[in-house]
C-alpha cells in the first residue's frame, strides 16, 4: 500500500511539473501589443513607461519609448502605428507572435527578408524585417 501511494504521489508530482507555467510564457513577451494598441498616450505610458520624446508628424503624434526601441504614432489620440527595434537577437519562428502577446499563426507572406501577417487578431498588418539567420531586426504593427 505504501509503495502504491508513493508511486501515485510521484506521478502527480511529474504531472504538475510538466504543465507550462503561465509566468514563463509571460516572460517571453517583449512587448504586449494588446496592452498598447489603440490606447491613448497616457494608457501606453502606464503600460510601458514614459516617452522620451514626442513630436507631431504628417501621420500623427509620434513618440519614442524604451530608449528609442519602441516608436508609436498616435492617430486621433490612439496608438495606431507601432515600431519595435533592438530585439536582442530574437529569432523568427512559428511562435514569434507570442513575443508580442498575440496568438501564434503562420504569416501571410514570408521570404528571406520579410514576414508579414495581414488582418490578424484585429490588426491591419504586422511586418517583421529579417536579417541573416532569421534574426528579427524590426517589427512594424499597423493597428487600423
Amino acid at each position: 500500500m505504501r509503495k502504491t501511494l508513493s508511486i501515485i504521489l510521484f506521478s502527480l508530482a511529474l504531472i504538475g511539473c510538466s504543465k507550462e507555467d503561465p509566468s514563463v510564457k509571460q516572460s517571453k513577451i517583449i512587448i504586449d501589443i494588446p496592452m498598447i494598441a489603440s490606447k491613448s498616450l497616457t494608457e501606453v505610458e502606464k503600460a510601458i513607461g514614459s516617452h522620451i520624446q514626442c513630436q507631431n508628424s504628417n501621420k500623427g503624434h509620434h513618440c519614442l519609448f524604451s530608449q528609442g526601441a519602441v516608436e508609436i504614432t498616435f492617430v486621433e489620440d490612439k496608438a495606431n502605428l507601432i515600431s519595435l527595434t533592438s530585439l536582442q537577437g530574437k529569432q523568427f519562428s512559428k511562435e514569434v507572435l507570442e513575443l508580442l502577446g498575440l496568438p501564434s499563426t503562420q504569416p501571410s507572406f514570408k521570404d528571406a527578408t520579410t514576414a508579414k501577417w495581414e488582418d490578424i487578431a484585429g490588426y491591419s498588418a504586422i511586418t517583421m524585417s529579417l536579417e541573416q539567420n532569421n534574426q528579427i531586426s524590426s517589427i512594424y504593427i499597423e493597428v487600423q
